[in-house]
């Protein structure tokens, strides 16, 4: 977004705080943007929504926010962890991993109003852009101004303390990003790997404030509502989804079964699946339909263009060995013929690494 529309469009949202949140993020790329409103009455700096409060009293030259405010300065490094001033606690509160961050402090007839601060800007982040961000202080005091006085009983209500947890997860994605770069073990891995995606799909929606941002107890539900799948069968020989179908119809994590018995069929069913909305949560695919319908069918899925939520790829074949140059597409094999343990095996496989709510 270039500076004169970014102005513009601050300019026309000034009294729509969570849009304004939206602009600075998306317009900088910042991991998080702060803005603190100052309580003059009650002497305390505080965001409206992610709840952040830091007391005049507190902000010394013992912090890097502490020292733009006190000098009127704005600061911007991109080594932030190891300047002498970095206090964690005031500087990082949501300790996230970061080395870059810009601070604006305003003021308006030489009272404090606010502080403005990004937060994990991109690698390309220079002082040119910084300059540009200086720009906008202007349009940002006016934002400031816009009421006579800002009361930190204007937070935005919630049933949840976002600033806390949102620590207590980066602290969780850290301990997965140690175990993963430990283990050798493929198995190992892939389960962290899975676990990693659900803490990054939390850290998203934590972050203030996306466009379409989700209450956490929303994005919990959606977790935990993972417990039932619907499954696409796809072989050229009628008896095996049959079977397979047989065997999944006592499974009451299985919700819907559909079977196709060609490529274009196949295809077919996954292009309608994108295009009414509908789940395909696990696809059976037999690896020699054709080398075209496996690669074709497994890269639509994998695409950013496919679905919204991961389909798991699952391959049936009597020969192992034939998709050893093309085992990156799947997630699981299960070999035939068919037989009840494997088949049991497979879903109780995917179902624990998958399925939020499930024990094996």
């Amino acid at each position: 977004m270039n500076l004169t529309k970014l102005k513009n469009r601050l300019s026309e949202e000034s009294e729509d705080i969570v849009e304004i949140y939206k602009l600075l993020k998306d317009g900088f790329g910042a991991k998080v943007v702060d803005i603190l409103f100052y309580d003059d009455i009650e002497e305390v700096f505080f965001d409206k929504l992610n709840k952040i409060t830091i007391k005049k009293d507190v902000l010394d030259d013992t912090s890097i926010i502490g020292n733009t405010f006190i000098t009127k300065n704005s600061y911007f490094s991109n080594e932030i962890t190891i300047e002498n001033r970095y206090n964690e606690a005031l500087d990082n509160p949501f300790n996230i991993s970061m080395d870059s961050q810009v601070v604006i402090p305003i003021f308006h007839s030489n009272l404090p109003k606010g502080i403005v601060r990004f937060s994990q800007l991109p690698s390309v982040f220079c002082s040119k852009d910084y300059e540009y961000m200086i720009a906008l202080t202007p349009i940002l005091t006016k934002m400031f101004l816009r009421d006579n006085h800002h009361s930190i009983h204007d937070i935005v209500s919630g049933d949840i303390n976002t600033h806390e947890i949102f620590t207590t997860v980066e602290k969780i994605k850290n301990l997965f990003d140690t175990l993963s770069a430990q283990t050798t073990n493929l198995d190992t891995e892939k389960v962290l790997s899975i676990g990693r995606d659900n803490i990054d799909t939390l850290i998203e929606h934590l972050h203030p404030i996306d466009e379409e941002s989700t209450s956490l107890s929303d994005i919990l539900k959606e977790l935990e509502d993972k417990t039932h799948a619907d499954i696409l069968i796809a072989d050229d020989v009628p008896i095996n989804t049959k079977i397979l179908e047989a065997m999944f119809k006592d499974d009451d994590t299985i919700e819907q079964i559909k079977c196709t018995y060609n490529n274009d069929d196949t295809l077919k069913a996954i292009e309608d699946a994108k295009k009414n909305d509908i789940n395909i949560n696990i696809l059976f695919l037999d690896h020699h339909m054709s080398a075209l319908l496996t690669d074709e069918v497994s890269a639509d899925l994998r695409s950013k263009d496919g679905f919204k939520k991961k389909v798991i790829i699952v391959s049936t074949t009597n020969d192992p060995k034939a998709i050893e140059n093309k085992n990156y597409f799947y997630d699981y094999y299960m070999p035939k013929p068919f037989t009840k343990e494997n088949v049991e095996k497979t879903l109780n496989l995917i179902k624990a690494e998958h399925f939020t709510n499930y024990n094996i």
